[in-house]
């Protein structure tokens, strides 16, 4: 019978092996960005919204830090009715990188 500090540490490795494809999805978002379209801006904004909301679950407050600070940016553009400048780019593709990172940072330890 497992414990459900064991159930919750499996949860949080889940968290993390899924990392990738998470950040896959932020690629996409990012690649589509050259279109320039709000409803991209909105996708990524998602895209960070639930990688800071399980980083949170599971116990990874850098990762939820990171992407929460993210979203506030998408957030901005979107109120605002702004497209991303190169520079947002930029920097949400540090953002990836950063959370690329975390989690292999966290995978390992």
């Amino acid at each position: 019978m497992t414990t459900w500090d064991e159930e919750f540490r499996q949860l949080q490795a889940e968290f993390l092996r899924g990392g990738p494809g998470r950040l896959a999805d932020i690629d996409q978002a990012l690649e589509r960005l050259n279109r320039g379209t709000a409803a991209t801006v909105a996708e990524l904004k998602r895209h960070f919204h639930k990688l800071a909301g399980a980083g949170a679950t599971y116990q990874r407050p850098q990762i939820s830090a990171v992407a929460r600070e993210a979203e506030r940016r998408c957030d901005e553009l979107l109120r605002a009715h702004a497209q991303p400048t190169s520079d947002d780019v930029l920097h949400w593709r540090t953002v990836r990188a950063r959370l690329a990172e975390l989690f292999a940072e966290g995978s390992h330890g």
